[in-house]
């Protein structure tokens, strides 16, 4: 029997994707690109340790009828919270390229959606 306790890491331990998601899950932020996106800690009143923190338990939290997720054509996943109005992007290997509150909530995930989803139609044609 197994004492460790649950992880808020979904997918495996090797980060690839399992047959309840089909995407890895957040190791962590990606380093290239997290300079671009310090403002945010601020705007979300976090410290930079806070904020990180939050970003990678936000983007391993599994909770279907409480987040909305898409793809998009680079493999770039979207997740939405619309409770917390909490985004994050997570690349195909899983870094966070970034994490934020949008400044016009839902509406910003729902135009993301709808650009997605004409592509995935234009290309099944």
């Amino acid at each position: 029997m197994s004492t460790k306790g649950p992880s808020f890491l979904y997918g495996n331990t090797k980060g690839s994707p399992t047959r309840h998601i089909n995407f890895p899950y957040a190791k962590e932020f990606n380093k290239n690109t997290i300079g671009e996106h310090m403002w945010h800690a601020n705007d979300m009143k976090l410290t930079w340790k806070q904020y990180e923190e939050n970003g990678v338990k936000f983007a391993n939290e599994i909770s279907p009828e409480n987040l909305s997720f898409i793809r998009d054509d680079n493999k770039v996943t979207y997740k939405y919270k619309e409770k917390t109005n909490e985004l994050v992007l997570v690349d195909k290997n899983g870094y966070i390229v970034t994490y934020y509150y949008p400044t016009d909530g839902k509406k910003y995930y729902e135009r993301q959606k709808l650009k997605y989803e004409r592509r995935y139609e234009e290309n099944e044609k």
